[in-house]
């Protein structure tokens, strides 16, 4: 049976609710359905994924080439063309697929049918440009505004665990204390001091049922990034900016300095304990 390939793709869902991506497969489902009534329709999907980076990698994508590679695929159905991909250079690896596999154009819902068949790719080179640019101008705002907000001590981006994103009497934004998370982050400077293995630390906090912010288990990556937060002693520290921040300290500067200390020694003895 000839089948169709919807792809959705949403670049940022941190909880993971996929609203944005079900969304997109039901309109595409709709409009598959009109266009090919009697093809089987089948869906591919990456969530919290964006494609404007070479070195993300997407299981969704990548399934959907294998799947029009297979030569069964009659169309491809996408929101648009920055759904797929934001890189020129990965848009004309698709291109090169699809018309490998006779397919000769991407049928889209924001901007009709984009060809891409050799000597009429035009029109989506164009997109693929323009969605480049536009990501890298989007970076440039991103990058200037976190700065900003660093050399001003206020956070930027998504809230550290033991935190809240909250506003002060400004108006401003800010960081408010998280009682039951800042005793976790506390428990875990304590335990590392105690010269606990990684290992031993993320099983006390198993045993006391302790979870990070998405509910998942502890891993050492995400220990490690916590013990080396300048954010838990009250400063902000992004890329070459550290100031003093307009939150409230959870880790007291003795104790944090004592714990990078003992994990420089642990780093350089690659001890059981080592941090990196």
């Amino acid at each position: 049976m000839p089948r169709v390939a919807c792809y959705a793709r949403i670049s940022r869902d941190p909880a993971e609710q996929r609203i944005g991506v079900d969304g997109q497969q039901r309109d595409l489902a709709a409009y598959a359905a009109s266009r090919w009534p009697e093809a089987e329709v089948v869906h591919f999907d990456d969530n919290d994924l964006t494609a404007a980076d070479p070195d993300v990698e997407r299981p969704g994508y990548a399934a959907l080439l294998d799947e029009i590679r297979a030569g069964d695929v009659v169309a491809v159905v996408a929101v648009e063309q920055s759904r797929i991909t934001r890189q020129p250079s990965q848009w004309e690896e698709f291109c090169t697929v699809a018309t490998r596999a006779g397919l000769g154009e991407l049928h889209t819902l924001s901007a009709g049918v984009v060809s891409v068949a050799p000597s009429n790719r035009l029109l989506g080179r164009i997109l693929a440009a323009v969605d480049a640019e536009e990501v890298e101008r989007v970076r440039v705002r991103t990058l200037r505004s976190h700065e900003r907000l660093a050399a001003e001590g206020r956070p930027s981006g998504g809230r550290p665990y033991g935190y809240q994103v909250a506003r002060d009497d400004q108006g401003r934004p800010t960081l408010a204390v998280d009682p039951f998370e800042a005793e976790v982050v506390r428990t875990i400077f304590k335990e590392y001091l105690r010269r606990k293995s990684m290992k031993r630390v993320i099983e006390h906090l198993e045993s006391r049922g302790s979870m990070t912010s998405r509910g998942k288990g502890w891993s050492r990556a995400g220990l490690a990034w916590i013990l080396k937060n300048e954010t838990y002693v009250g400063r902000v520290h992004f890329g070459k900016i550290r100031a003093k921040g307009q939150h409230p300290a959870i880790i007291s500067p003795i104790i944090f300095n004592k714990v990078q200390k003992l994990i420089r020694n642990n780093n350089r003895r690659g001890g059981r304990s080592r941090c990196s």
